[in-house]
C-alpha cells in the first residue's frame, strides 16, 4: 500500500505540473523539470481540456495538495491514526489560509471558492486513503473486513 500511495503522491504531482505547462502555458525551471520527469502532452490527449476552468485552474491545487497529504500519510504512516489526522488537517487549514490570504490581499493571488472546496475534496479523498492503508479494508462479497 506505501508504493500505492508514493505512486499516487507522484503521478498527481506530475499531471499538476502538466496541467501548468501544457494547458496554461506556464514556463520555469521547475515546470521544465517536473516536465521532463512527466513527459505527457495534455494537449495531444484532449482539446477540450483548454477551456475547462475547473481543470485548468482549480484541480492543479488540488493535486498539488493531495499529493502534500500523501505525502504526509506516507511519512507518518507508523503513528496512531488521529496524530496523523491532525498532521493532514494542518495541511488542509494552510490551504484554506492561502486562499483567505488572498481574499484580505496578503498574498499575491485570485480567491476562488471553487478552490477551498477543491481542498476539503482532497483532504477527505486523503482521509479515505488514510483508512484504506491503515485498516486495510478489503471487501469480500457483501462484506467488509478490517485487516489491521
Amino acid at each position: 500500500m506505501r508504493i500505492l500511495l508514493g505512486f499516487m503522491a507522484m503521478m498527481s504531482l506530475g499531471l499538476s505540473v502538466n496541467i501548468y505547462t501544457d494547458l496554461r502555458g506556464y514556463n520555469g525551471r521547475l515546470f521544465d523539470l517536473g516536465n521532463r520527469i512527466f513527459p505527457v502532452d495534455l494537449l495531444q490527449l484532449s482539446k477540450g481540456l483548454r477551456t475547462d476552468a475547473f481543470i485548468l485552474y482549480n484541480l492543479p491545487d488540488g493535486l498539488w495538495l493531495l499529493s502534500l497529504l500523501l505525502v504526509m500519510i506516507l511519512i507518518w504512516s507508523w503513528v496512531e491514526t488521529k496524530d496523523i489526522i491532525v498532521w493532514l488537517t494542518l495541511g488542509l487549514w494552510m490551504s484554506l489560509f492561502l486562499e483567505i490570504f488572498q481574499l484580505i490581499g496578503w498574498v499575491h493571488g485570485t480567491f476562488d471558492l471553487i478552490d477551498m472546496m477543491t481542498y476539503i475534496l482532497t483532504f477527505l479523498c486523503s482521509l479515505l486513503f488514510l483508512l484504506i492503508s491503515k485498516f486495510k479494508l478489503w471487501k469480500i462479497g457483501k462484506h467488509i473486513y478490517f485487516h489491521s
